[in-house]
């Protein structure tokens, strides 16, 4: 069985509507999915921290800088959620 982990299947999964992005409600179960405590608040912090075209909306290369923040990065999704309360 393949039970490597697979973010852009992972993606496609609770990509409902198939438009290639992720809405608020989707980019919170995603993160549910993998262990991420989320309610709809701070999901939405993450998603404006890092929805770079400000279209309200997750596409696939922000989703990876969640789930997978840059090496310099500390805590990833729950550190970022934190540094986007503090601002």
């Amino acid at each position: 069985a393949d039970t490597a982990f697979n973010p852009r299947k992972l993606f496609a999964k609770f990509d409902s509507s198939g438009d290639g992005a992720l809405s608020l409600f989707e980019l919170c179960d995603a993160l549910r999915e993998i262990g991420v405590e989320v309610d709809a608040a701070r999901a939405g912090e993450l998603a404006r921290h890092f929805d770079s075209d400000n279209d309200g909306q997750v596409e696939y290369n922000e989703f990876l800088r969640i789930i997978n923040p840059p090496p310099t990065a500390k805590g990833g999704a729950a550190a970022d959620a934190d540094a986007a309360k503090a601002r």
